[in-house]
């Protein structure tokens, strides 16, 4: 059987609103957004550089062992 007590805090509970918090101070949002392409555009880059070292590499590898088997 519930108690008084019981019922006062359940009422008090039902009235909980919560606040909507302010943004943390630091990089705005747009800033944030900046930095990650960037940082994306250098990644995709390094990407870009490797594959084409990688397809370089094969390329002359192929090469040489059609030059040296003939």
């Amino acid at each position: 059987m519930p108690t008084l007590d019981d019922d006062r805090f359940e009422a008090y509970l039902k009235q909980f609103r919560p606040c909507v918090p302010e943004p943390l101070p630091g990089v705005e949002p747009r800033q944030r957004a900046r930095r990650m392409f960037i940082l994306g555009a250098w990644a995709a880059a390094a990407v870009v550089v490797l594959v084409l070292g990688a397809l370089t590499l094969h390329i002359h590898t192929n090469r040489a062992r059609a030059h040296a088997s003939s």
